[in-house]
This record gives structure tokens, sequence and C-alpha cells, in this order.
């Protein structure tokens, strides 16, 4: 008996925990449109993770709220999962289609391929938890006899109305203390076309959707703007307490971002301000030369 309990445990581990030891989600490797028909053969539940390298809120979910043992076994058992990173080509379909304007960005779906919830920020592993586990319900897990939905429009979503998922507010902060570890980071905004143009093409019958109430930090707009570097880190955590402490001090926005260094290693920068033209950006940069703090004007079109 012992040694088959023992076996038994082992096995869970194996379950969790992946060849690099740390526990993971089980995403699949599949296409979104692949994802809906399996979740509709099997009667299940599925999310999509809408992703991108240069999202720093992203990674901090990957690290802090993917790991989470309890989330990793309550999708095992009910729910599948995709990533969708939309710097993919064969995703901005997905992404133009689910009108993903923020990342991170959380979509679930009943087992027909009805979208439920929408989540646009970072969340904890315990709240993502308590949103699948309200979702899980009979009336959710009918699957679909129909087969190869990739050439079908979205579904419309259910008629009751969709509660609303906000994360907890993060704790007050007078400017002075760098932000606790967990702390949720803001969203960044999908660069691309205009609020304006997003907008006219939305549905009016768009699934409720979640946003954090706190400030947004920006991935690189497609017009021409310039910006200061002003640090680099490849600690997520050290960057985002720098962050808080800048903009304390600072009268213009601080923005964190992603992306990968010249040997290929993560790295998360930040930026001050956004500027129109080189000369309001050095004459920023010499306001803060007076205020101790260095930076580099970057042309934001040429940051990846």
């Amino acid at each position: 008996m012992k040694h088959y309990c023992t076996l038994l445990w082992l096995c869970l581990i194996h379950w969790l925990v992946p060849g690099n030891g740390q526990p993971a989600i089980p995403f699949l490797n599949k296409d979104l449109n692949e994802v809906r028909e399996i979740a509709g053969q099997q009667g299940s539940l599925y999310f999509a993770f809408f992703t991108a390298n240069w999202c720093a809120p992203c990674h901090w979910m990957e690290e802090q709220a993917f790991t989470s043992a309890p989330l990793i076994s309550y999708v095992r058992q009910h729910y599948l999962a995709v990533k969708v990173d939309i710097d993919e080509r064969g995703n901005r379909p997905h992404q133009e289609r689910f009108q993903v304007k923020l990342l991170p960005s959380i979509l679930v779906f009943n087992a027909q391929g009805q979208l439920l919830a929408k989540i646009e920020t970072a969340l904890s592993g315990e709240d993502l938890l308590k949103i699948l586990e309200e979702h899980n319900l009979p009336k959710n897990r009918i699957g679909s006899t129909r087969h190869s939905f990739a050439s079908e429009e979205i579904m419309d979503s259910p008629k009751p109305s969709i509660k609303l998922y906000r994360p907890p507010l993060p704790s007050e902060n007078n400017g002075n203390n760098p932000p606790p570890p967990t702390e949720l980071p803001p969203p960044v905004m999908v660069p691309g076309r205009t609020t304006q143009q997003q907008d006219r093409n939305t549905p009016s019958q768009a699934v409720p959707v979640a946003r954090p109430n706190t400030r947004e930090t920006f991935a690189p707009r497609s017009e021409k703007t310039y910006s200061i570097q002003v640090a680099s880190y490849e600690d997520y955590q050290q960057a985002i307490r720098q962050v808080a402490q800048l903009e304390s001090g600072v009268n213009e926005s601080v923005r964190l971002l992603g992306g990968k260094d010249d040997a290929g290693k993560q790295v998360f920068r930040i930026f001050i301000g956004m500027f129109p033209d080189r000369k309001k950006a050095e004459d920023y940069l010499f306001y803060l030369r007076r205020k101790n703090v260095s930076g580099v004007i970057q042309d934001m079109m040429d940051v990846r």
C-alpha cells in the first residue's frame, strides 16, 4: 500500500510539473479555431490568453498567476487553454475579431464557442480561478456535434448579463514607497489602429469587459514619437518598483516595455514621456538631468 501511494504521488507531480521543474498551465499548441472545435467535441469550456513577447504584464502572469498549483489543477480537470500571440501573423484575425486592445486579455468560452467573459487586465492565480469556477456550469459544458468552426463567425454571447470581473485595487501608496511584489501590473495597449477606428467596429452586443481601475502602460505606437529611456532591467519586480518611484517625481507618463536585448535576453525598459518631436524630448531630458535622472532619447518606431 505504501509503495502504491508513493507511485500515485509521483504521478501527480509529473502531471503538474513539466520537464523544466516548474508547474505550468497546460496550454495547447493549437490555433484558437482548432481549440474551439476540440472543446465542442469534448463538451469542455476553454479560455484564450492573448499575449505578446514585449508585454511585461503578460510575463508577470506567466511567472505569478499561471504557476498557481490550485489553478493548474483546476484547468487540467475542467478547461482547455490556449495562448494567442498577437505578433504571430496567423493570430491577427483573432485579435481583430475579438477586439483585443489591451494585453494581457483573457477570453473565456463555453463548449459551443460562445464568449462568456473578457478580462483586459492581469489577474492573480486566485482571481482567475474564481472566474473559471463561476463559469463552469452544466449549461456551459454542452458540446456541439458540428465540425470545423474555422469559417464561422463568433457565436452570439449568452443573453443573461455577465458579471464584470475586476482585480483587487492596489493598496494605497503615498508615492514614496515601492509597490509590493504582489501588486497587479497595469495592462499595455496594443499598437495599431486608433481607438476610434476600433470602437466603430465593435459589435453593439459586446460581452461586458473587465478593465482595471489603475494606470495604463503603453506599447510603442505606430506614429512617429520620441520617448526617453531611463532604465533597463532583467528582473520584472525591480522594474515595476522603479516605475512607481519615478511616477512620484516626474510630471510625464512613465511606461514599462518588455523586449529582448542584443543577446536575446528578456529585458524590461522604462520610458518617460511621449513627445511629437526630438526638440521637445531634448528639453524634457534637460529637465530630468536637473533632477539627477539620466536617459537616452529613443525614436519609438525603432524600439522593439
